[in-house]
């Protein structure tokens, strides 16, 4: 039996990663039109500048220059860019974290479904095989038939339990085990469930 796990996680943290390079590259994006925007204010109002109010003064009663604007607007995206980058950079270590938790958590719960179906498949031969060899002690002996046959039947009690235990693993494991494996042990639970009926 061949257990395949699927690279859901690792797709969704590509998806995240990907995610946040286009809301870095969209925020570098902005504050280039910005500064073209502004650019072309300040050229415009540097052509128009009064002797009272030159280009890059500060007084009082001038406006702000269109330069000082442009540097202070440059500033302030430079300020969000790297707040934002660095907000993005957390979210994506958290995210990863919690990926590496989730993969982790998955691969306990395929390897404690592997070994609870290999421990009920062998309850399930070694009480096949005894209720065999029950059966040709009934067949041959005479005089313990009930006791024979009190056995035999708890046996196939135990075979019809380790059945609807293997059934639950089936439907509340199935996340970590691959759909044709599921399908394979539900078949050979039937095949088996009928041939107890069928006895």
């Amino acid at each position: 039996m061949v257990l395949i796990t699927s690279i859901n996680s690792t797709r969704s943290y590509d998806q995240i990663t990907t995610r946040i390079v286009t809301i870095v590259l969209s925020i570098i994006m902005i504050f280039l039109v910005e500064s073209l925007y502004f650019g072309n204010q300040a050229l415009a109002a540097s052509s128009n500048a009064n002797d009272d109010c030159p280009v890059f003064s500060i007084k009082y009663g001038c406006d702000l220059s269109s330069w000082l604007h442009l540097i202070i607007d440059g500033l302030m995206a430079a300020f969000l860019g790297v707040f934002f980058h660095q907000l993005a950079h957390k979210q994506g270590l958290k995210l990863k974290k919690i990926v590496e938790e989730h993969d982790t958590m998955k691969k306990r719960r395929r390897e404690f479904t592997i070994q609870a179906l290999k421990n009920h498949f062998t309850t399930l031969l070694f009480s096949m095989s005894l209720i065999n060899k029950l059966e040709s002690m009934y067949a041959s002996d005479t005089k313990n038939r009930d006791n024979i046959k009190d056995q035999i039947n708890r046996n196939y009690e135990i075979i019809s339990r380790v059945i609807n235990d293997i059934k639950n693993i089936l439907l509340f494991l199935n996340d970590v085990l691959e759909p044709q494996i599921i399908n394979d042990v539900n078949q050979l639970c039937q095949t088996i469930h009928q041939g107890l009926c069928e006895r």
